[in-house]
């Protein structure tokens, strides 16, 4: 009997031996492949704080910076602000929140670069409801393709996107989209009196404006509406916005 014993003992003891001189351990499981979740794959969105200037618009209100927050004072006709640092030209998304605190014009008209050309979305022209973008083969947003009515009420915050790729211009409030325009066969600009907001800026015409949280991102791949929408990746993202300060 303790023969039998010893025997299976020596042959236990060599059977682990061979798997320790081996590497064949309990703990050394080939590993798994590492799941990839769509926060892996998604463009990363970054603050855009730190270059902002007031536009020398003449006539302009007083304009207070605090880093990704700004004022806006009310001009005489229009205030607004430019980013005097590098942009993105090409498959980029800009977001903000905007609101109008007094006023019934224009609170957020985002100037942005289309390529070497620009072009600004317009929040509440023309009397307070007009939006659209200005300008598509030299029509302004109250006259091309792009024009349509929405009311805004002054003292709320409006979630404000812009999405530019190769082939589209989309732009958003409140993750609704409002404009969407093939880049093709079109010639965008600014009006004149936006010139001034070149490359990238905002304004407001006639009202006290605010603007927070504001943020760009660069895109990879088809970044169109369409096509991250059916990826399920843009709602889940775009709808959650910096985290904001409801106090101000």
């Amino acid at each position: 009997m303790s023969n039998r014993i010893l025997m299976l003992v020596a042959f236990v003891t060599s059977i682990v031996a061979f798997q320790s001189f081996f590497g064949f351990t309990h703990a050394d499981e080939p590993n798994k492949t590492k799941s990839i979740s769509t926060d892996d794959v998604k463009p990363k969105w970054e603050p855009l704080d730190g270059s902002w200037e007031t536009i020398r618009f003449g006539g302009e209100g007083e304009v207070v910076i605090e880093k990704n927050h700004i004022e806006i004072g009310s001009g005489d006709p229009m205030t607004g602000v430019r980013w005097k640092g590098e942009v993105l030209k090409e498959n980029y998304e800009i977001e903000l929140e905007a609101q109008r605190k007094d006023g019934f014009d224009f609170f957020c008209g985002l100037t942005f670069p289309i390529g070497d050309a620009h072009a600004s979305f317009i929040c509440g022209g023309w009397g307070g409801g007009v939006v659209g973008l200005s300008s598509i083969n030299d029509m302004d947003a109250s006259s091309n393709e792009t024009s349509q009515f929405k009311q805004f009420e002054n003292g709320k915050w409006y979630k404000i996107r812009v999405r530019v790729t190769p082939k589209k211009v989309e732009c958003f409030i409140d993750d609704a989209e409002m404009v969407s325009v093939e880049r093709e066969d079109r010639l965008f600009s600014t009006r004149f009196e936006m010139d001034s907001s070149t490359p990238l800026g905002m304004a407001a015409y006639q009202c006290v404006a605010e603007y927070r949280n504001i943020r760009f991102r660069k895109l990879v791949g088809d970044s169109s509406f369409e096509a991250v929408k059916a990826a399920g990746i843009d709602q889940a993202d775009t709808s959650q916005s910096a985290t904001t300060d409801s106090s101000r």
